[in-house]
């Protein structure tokens, strides 16, 4: 059962009048509905100039007149007739206002997808039909008119889909009339261009789903999307890389035309070759006939060559074969006199060994023997001074004793009393005073001991820091020296070795007659890295070559005694390594050790000379010295046998440990690397390291120079240490010595005055005459024994220097094991090579009698082929090819000469097709050229295209930015808008208490509903500012906001759309639109859902 429609209060001739048979077909019913409560529209102030709505709205091709839908989605048969300004269409959800706007999609040829209905267009058509259709007039007047001498004032899209999926269009004039029905599709696309119609541009037609996915979640990357989609600028980018695509398939035609070019040239080629052939093809006979003689008489010297060989062969085998026998016995007895040279070596170092040990015994008696007689002559110099202070001392009471019995004859008795009191009291305080001076001397004497002492310890240290400065100068004057030589020579590598080892080489290469063969050398100048070895292997693997760097190789024991005479002549230091000379390296397929992960060291390392190839392999073994990256891994491989790999000596790693492999398995940290590696540095890091260390000995020169000053101001402040205390000692002995007198003085008057008898004192006086007549004896004797432990004394030191100072003749210990190792060495290379020479023997001669069999054969066969030849013609008497050659070009020029007997083309079809070719190369040649000039100019309009597009993008960000701000402002809102492009975000900063945004950055979470719903409806307005399609369509984009937001925001775009008055604006919305006044502008058709 159908509903009658309500009765309409709007004058607008716009709103449809559908037949009675319409409804009834329909579940759902039409209402136009006006209400005057709270109305929302423009009010005009009487003091202002007349308001926009009473201007002319600007009529706008491509405003939408009618779409009549039948079978769409939920509707049986609707028309919907919007008026060209504002239109509103309400009704509660399920009442199908999204499906009238899916039919406009649909009709202007958008997707299920276009409209977010699903992925296919069948599931528009409604339950139980078989078709849906949907027909679209659009108004064809004003600027932007399509073709007006065709379709008249408005043209109408006719487009239909079945239940099937499949559809089509239709397009027809103001009359009515189908005026295309083929190819409608690109006629459609040409309207809408024209119409500035985009089907899936939010900003003229946004769904729900958008506006939720787009404005309504505020993310920044979707506010990117849907600005750059609004604004078109995404076409453009389109638009630009479809023409970067342009350009790039433009180029690859290019490439294969220029490609197809070597084809052309070689096709005009083979009929230019084809011409000459026809021409020369009679001279080709005789030119056969010649191949063939030729061919003959090569073949037999190829025989006689083959001969030639053959029987060289057998005579260099011969010669092998008496060389490794002569080399096998020369090891043998070589081997001999090594093993004599091995005995006497070690006989050497044992006793050389012994004369040490006892040299260092020695040594350790004499440091004993130089400290007791220093400790005896200490002690001794303290006695003496003991005897001296009693002597001093018995002198001054005698003398006080002499002078006090001459006072006592002289004197009488009188004042006894008073003397005697006064005498005491200063005797007292003489004897306190004298006793303080003599602990006073004792600590000085104490003090200046020690200070001796030390001063003879800075005395040795300064002659060492003197002999340290020195050597510094010294060194720092020869490293000057070197770097000189290094600068100024051409083979710094050389200099590097020793700054005398370009002399060597000279001296070597002046006595190269003297030698029996040329000595190889030195080592390191031989010795390269491969390209890909980075700079951490070379370390490693240098710090296992270093000692041979300044090593030579030598023929026999006669070049090595020439070579070391050289070598103390120039003043060379290094090792002269005596080997046989072979011309080819060692074969190392079954004695080097391979790992599949992991290489050996020698695999690092490119040595073409062949004798110091071998040199490395016998004193070093690198090919079976593994490398490993990490610690683990060398661990992981060697520590079990069953995993240990085959001729494996040991590993390294990268961290500079070594490993060895089990059953002996054991780990070592390698010690000793290199500070300034050799091979793989060039002259300038040689030249910027010899200048590092000049550097580094200059600062090592002054802080020796520093310590020399230091010790030497040391010594002059010790100096003057010592002297003052003697002073103070001399001083305070002169002030006791004249106490004590004072003293003994005071105490002989107290004795004379007790006892006026003078003989006591006398008595005394002969007492202490009789005691210092002993003292002095025994300070004779005890000076008698300190000078002869002073003479013990300086004869332990002098033998102590001496036996210190004297000449090392034990360093030849470690030149002797190093030689000792060199000759243990050589034994076993000796021994390798007589089985090598052994073997080799046994192969020379199972060859030689092969290769003089093959000699034989070889002779038969030539003396054959010659018989041959002869039959054929005298021997030619210039130069032959090789028979292969000839037989090639025999065979060649028989197949060709009978192919072209047979079918040879005529000349002039030959010609005819010889310049069609050509013309074709000319043409081809022709379009290359002008497809390069597309290319070039297809070039220069992409880089003036993403210009001008930066230039736009920039232009309408602005103008975005202010409108945006404006719109906001109608609230008294404030904020702004914040584009990344390289992040591709667009941010919205809205504050609506009007703080300062650049303060308050309040995001768009922070925001109410509806006051995010109103912020994105401002950015909807600024966006439709910069924006022209002939209409726009919101579907329910007021559903999230409050009543005063959406009030505010209806109101702003009523009044945006009547102050512009221009394009078509329709507004779909589930809410109430009763406070939306109604007039000439605008109108509101509801739609409510059928109660059927």
């Amino acid at each position: 059962m159908s509903k009658r429609p309500s009765p309409s209060h709007s004058s607008d001739p716009a709103i449809p009048a559908t037949s009675q048979s319409a409804r009834r077909s329909s579940k759902f019913r039409r209402i136009t509905h006006t209400q005057e409560n709270g109305p929302v529209g423009h009010t005009a102030s009487p003091h202002q100039s007349p308001p926009p709505h009473r201007l002319k709205w600007k009529a706008e091709a491509g405003t939408i007149l009618r779409v009549s839908l039948k079978n769409f989605m939920c509707h049986a048969s609707f028309t919907y007739r919007p008026q060209p300004r504002l239109n509103f269409l309400s009704g509660v959800n399920g009442s199908g206002k999204s499906a009238v706007l899916t039919a406009i999609t649909f009709a202007l040829g958008g997707t299920a997808r276009t409209a977010n209905r699903g992925t296919s267009t069948k599931s528009f058509v409604r339950t139980g039909a078989t078709a849906a259709t949907v027909e679209l007039t659009l108004s064809n007047q004003g600027e932007y008119g399509y073709r007006s001498d065709l379709y008249g004032t408005e043209l109408t899209i006719v487009r239909h889909v079945t239940s099937g999926g499949t559809g089509g269009y239709k397009l027809k004039n103001f009359q009515g009339q189908i005026v295309v029905d083929k190819r409608v599709r690109e006629e459609l696309d040409r309207i809408l261009l024209s119409f500035r119609i985009e089907v899936d541009n939010p900003i003229g037609i946004l769904h729900q789903d958008a506006a939720k996915t787009f404005l309504f979640q505020c993310h920044p990357h979707k506010l990117y999307e849907f600005f750059m989609r609004a604004t078109q600028l995404e076409k453009c980018k389109a638009d630009y890389f479809e023409a970067a695509a342009e350009r790039e398939f433009s180029a690859s035609i290019l490439q294969e035309k220029v490609e197809a070019l070597p084809s052309l040239q070689a096709e005009k080629l083979k009929w230019e070759q084809k011409l000459q052939l026809v021409e020369d093809i009679a001279s080709r006979d005789n030119s056969l006939q010649e191949k063939k003689v030729a061919l003959a008489w090569s073949v037999a010297k190829e025989a006689e060559a083959a001969l030639n060989v053959a029987l060289m062969n057998v005579q260099k085998m011969e010669i092998k074969a008496h060389k490794a026998e002569q080399l096998s016995q020369e090891q043998v007895t070589e081997q001999k006199k090594l093993k004599k040279e091995k005995i006497e070596i070690e006989k050497q170092i044992q006793e050389l060994a012994k004369a040490k040990n006892e040299r260092d015994r020695a040594m350790q008696e004499l440091r004993k023997v130089f400290q007791k007689e220093k400790e005896a002559e200490n002690l001794q110099k303290k006695s003496c001074h003991e005897l001296e202070s009693q002597i001093e001392t018995k002198k001054s009471d005698i003398s006080s004793l002499e002078d006090e019995i001459t006072r006592l004859k002289a004197e009488g008795d009188a004042e006894f009393v008073k003397i005697v009191n006064e005498r005491t009291r200063r005797i007292e305080t003489l004897a306190q005073q004298v006793s303080t001076w003599h602990d006073q001397v004792k600590a000085t004497e104490g003090h200046l001991f020690n200070q001796v002492n030390n001063q003879e310890r800075l005395q040795g240290q300064l002659l060492e820091a003197k002999a340290v400065s020195s050597n510094k100068n010294r060194s720092l004057e020869v490293k000057e020296k070197e770097l000189k030589q290094m600068r100024e020579s051409g083979n710094s590598k050389l200099l590097a070795l020793g700054s005398n080892m370009p002399t060597l080489i000279g001296m070597i290469q002046r006595s190269k007659s003297k030698f029996g063969q040329m000595p190889v050398g030195p080592l390191g100048s031989m010795i390269n890295f491969k390209p890909e070895v980075s700079d951490e292997v070379k370390i490693i693997v240098e710090n296992e070559l270093r000692t041979l760097f300044s090593a030579f190789v030598v023929n026999s024991f006669k070049d090595k005694t020439i070579l070391q005479a050289l070598m103390k002549s120039a003043k060379v230091q290094g090792q002269v390594i005596t080997t046989k000379f072979m011309p080819e390296k060692y074969e190392l397929t079954h004695g080097s050790c391979q790992h599949d992960k992991h290489r050996n060291l020698l695999s690092f390392l490119d040595i073409p000379n062949a004798v110091a190839f071998n040199v490395v392999v016998d004193q070093r073994r690198l090919e079976q010295i593994l490398l490993f990256e990490h610690d683990c891994e060398a661990q992981q491989l060697l520590k079990l046998p069953r995993t240990v790999p085959k001729n494996c000596l040991y590993g390294l790693t990268m961290s500079k440990n070594q490993f060895f492999p089990a059953p002996a398995y054991r780990t070592y940290v390698v010690s000793g690397h290199m500070n300034r590696p050799f091979l793989q540095c060039d002259s300038k890091d040689f030249i910027k390291a010899m200048e590092n260390d000049i550097e580094g000995l200059i600062k090592e020169s002054r802080h020796a120079q520093t310590v020399l000053s230091d010790l030497q101001s040391e010594v002059k402040k010790g100096d003057i240490e010592r002297k003052r205390n003697e002073k103070i000692i001399n001083d305070l002995k002169c002030k006791i010595k004249a106490k004590n007198m004072e003293l003994s003085q005071l105490k002989t008057e107290a004795e004379t005055e007790q006892a006026p008898d003078i003989s006591a004192l006398e008595e005394d006086r002969d007492r202490f005459q009789s005691e210092l007549k002993e003292l002095e004896k025994q300070l004779q004797t005890e000076e008698t024994k300190l000078e002869e432990l002073k003479q013990l004394s300086g004869v332990a030191k002098a033998n102590l220097v001496q036996k210190r100072d004297e000449t090392d003749v034990f360093g030849g210990v470690d030149d002797l094991s190093e030689k000792l190792g060199q000759v243990e060495e050589t034994i076993r290379k000796t021994e390798r090579d007589k089985a090598y020479y052994k073997k080799k023997y046994e192969d020379y001669t199972t060859q030689v009698r092969a290769v003089d069999k093959e000699a034989d054969q070889l002779k038969a066969k030539y003396n054959e082929l010659v018989t041959i030849a002869q039959k054929c013609a005298p021997e030619p008497d210039h130069p032959l090819d090789k028979p292969d050659k000839l037989r090639r070009e025999v065979a060649t020029l028989k197949n060709n000469l009978s192919q072209q007997k047979a079918a040879i083309e005529p000349k002039e079809v030959v010609v005819e097709y010889m310049n069609k070719h050509h013309k074709l190369l000319e043409d081809a040649q022709t379009m290359v050229n002008t497809i390069e000039t597309s290319v070039s100019k297809l070039e220069k309009m992409l880089v003036m295209r993403k210009k001008g597009f930066e230039k736009i993008r920039l232009s309408i960000i602005r103008r975005v930015k202010n409108y945006f701000n404006v719109r906001l402002a109608a609230r008294k809102y404030t904020g702004e808008i914040i584009f990344d492009i390289e992040a591709q975000t667009m941010e919205l900063i809205v504050c609506p208490d009007g703080a300062d945004p650049a303060v308050a950055k309040r995001s768009m979470k922070t925001l109410s509903g509806g006051e995010k719903s109103y912020s994105t409806i401002s950015l909807v307005l600024s966006l439709w500012d910069v924006m022209s399609p002939p209409f726009r369509i919101l579907d329910e984009f007021d559903v999230f906001m409050d009543m005063l937001n959406r009030r505010a925001a209806l109101q702003q775009i009523v009044e945006y759309a009547k102050m512009k008055r221009q394009y078509q604006y329709i507004f779909l919305t589930p809410l109430n639109t009763d406070n939306i006044t109604v007039d000439e502008d605008l109108s509101i058709i509801r739609l409510e859902k059928s109660q059927d």
